[in-house]
């Protein structure tokens, strides 16, 4: 199971370079370490928990609804990623912010 989980804080603006070297050298966060394994996408670590660990299932099972949550999740992750870029921009300006949302 997961009984010794050591969470690591890194900066998302200034990453590590020993992050990149190795953890996940795509830089991405988040990353999840478990037996040798690092899985480095935030749908593959959630499938890769279902798949290793038993309990209630994170992801959905049926292929339809699976495909679904994986869209879904997909599309979301572009909002996150300008949301986070526009607010840890300094003296970020209304239109550099639009720019960053699509509007």
């Amino acid at each position: 199971g997961l009984d010794d989980i050591h969470v690591i804080e890194i900066s998302l603006t200034d990453k590590p370079l020993w992050y990149k070297e190795k953890v996940y050298p795509t830089g991405k966060v988040p990353a999840l370490e478990h037996n040798g394994k690092v899985i480095g996408e935030s749908l593959d670590i959630l499938e890769y928990l279902d798949l290793e660990f038993g309990g209630p299932k994170i992801c959905p099972v049926e292929p339809e609804n699976k495909k679904i949550a994986s869209d879904l999740l997909k599309h979301t992750d572009t909002f996150v990623k300008a949301g986070f870029s526009a607010l840890s921009t300094k003296d970020a300006k209304p239109t550099q912010i639009e720019q960053n949302f699509g509007t």
